[in-house]
């Protein structure tokens, strides 16, 4: 590994993951022994885990030291939340979001980038949930500003990527009122207006992403680069269906559990699906951009056993539900061990090839 100053934080990273998983099983029901951290899945999957792994892609290309204590901090949450020192986690998850928020800022300065504002925006939103969770504890008012979040910065990334591509007419009018539609519903109450209000941006921002982003050009592409258009593209349908369950607001018991995972599931983790064989390896500081086919496995499976979720609780199928969410932990963690292995193959061909030469 040529960053070796990550090699304190990836373990957090792995073990968010797990512990979010198995938190996930404990909430589905699965009569596994219980941990005191079942009531934080939503932050350890959030904050402890995905902000991490942002933090330390932001800061890897700003190359300065120092900055490895921002993500080392943040994910010194998950054994604070293990240890039930709640209020210090949230503490460690406060300086870690304050840290991206500003690091953002840095950039912008720096920079002068559009995308670049809707990340800082984004980090603006995490701490803001964090923040309700922190005086409140109420969970459903914070969770509205974390989908803001992971939103913002995913669009923020795919506008990045996408600037060289030939400018439309519309295109940016399209997208500010589309995020006007999304931003209005965060600040409205979500069970009067605020849920028909975001679920409509939802939906026109996955519109603009399927109609705009270079996912059109990609997924005509072959290897990595079609890859990542398929899995963005089954993403994109993920947030649009989200926006969709979010504008119909039904009354059933386990519809809060469908909109959330349909959107931190389906359109988030498909994200993470997506980037994998970029962000892992670029922030370990390899050269080399893992692929294999295997990858495509873990997509497919992913988007099978999350309609079976939702579909299991829509229908209020009990064992189905348990069954499907079961898959969706153990789908996430065979992606990580396939990705891993590809990028130990990988780097072992790029050994041999040295020592050839």
């Amino acid at each position: 590994m040529k960053n070796k100053k990550v090699l304190f934080i990836i373990p957090f990273i792995f073990l968010s993951l797990l512990l979010g998983i198995y938190t996930g099983w404990l909430r589905l029901g699965w009569n596994i022994p219980m941990s005191t951290t079942i009531a934080h899945h939503g932050l350890i999957m959030i904050g402890s885990l995905v902000a991490t792994l942002i933090i330390i892609e932001r800061i890897v290309s700003i190359k300065k030291a120092w900055l490895y204590f921002l993500p080392f901090i943040n994910a010194m949450s998950l054994p604070a939340f293990y240890f039930q020192q709640d209020k210090l986690a949230l503490i460690f998850l406060m300086v870690g979001s304050s840290g991206l928020f500003f690091v953002y800022f840095f950039l912008y300065i720096k920079y002068r980038e559009r995308y670049i504002v809707f990340m800082m925006v984004g980090g603006l939103f995490l701490l803001l949930g964090i923040l309700i969770i922190f005086f409140k504890n109420r969970y459903p008012d914070a969770v509205p500003y974390w989908i803001g979040f992971l939103l913002l910065t995913i669009l923020g990334e795919r506008i990045d990527l996408g600037k060289f591509l030939p400018y439309k007419k519309f295109k940016l009018p399209i997208l500010w009122f589309s995020l006007s539609f999304f931003i209005i519903g965060l600040f409205t109450h979500y069970y009067l207006w605020g849920h028909w209000f975001s679920g409509c941006g939802m939906i026109l921002l996955a519109i603009w992403l399927l109609k705009y982003d270079i996912v059109n050009k990609s997924i005509k592409s072959h290897g990595i680069h079609k890859y990542i258009g398929v899995v963005l593209f089954s993403g994109y349908i993920w947030l649009l269906f989200s926006g969709i369950l979010m504008i119909l607001n039904l009354n059933l018991v386990f519809f809060y559990d469908a909109l959330l995972h349909s959107f931190f599931l389906g359109f988030v983790f498909l994200m993470i699906f997506a980037h994998g064989p970029i962000i892992f390896p670029g922030v370990m500081g390899f050269t080399f951009t893992p692929f294999h086919k295997s990858l495509y496995t873990w997509m497919f499976l992913l988007n099978v056993s999350l309609a079976l979720r939702i579909i299991a609780d829509v229908l209020f199928l009990i064992n189905l539900r348990q069954l499907s969410g079961l898959l969706n932990g153990v789908v996430i963690i065979g992606f990580f061990i396939n990705l891993l292995i590809v990028i130990r193959m990988k780097l072992l061909a790029s050994r041999k090839t040295i020592e050839k030469n």
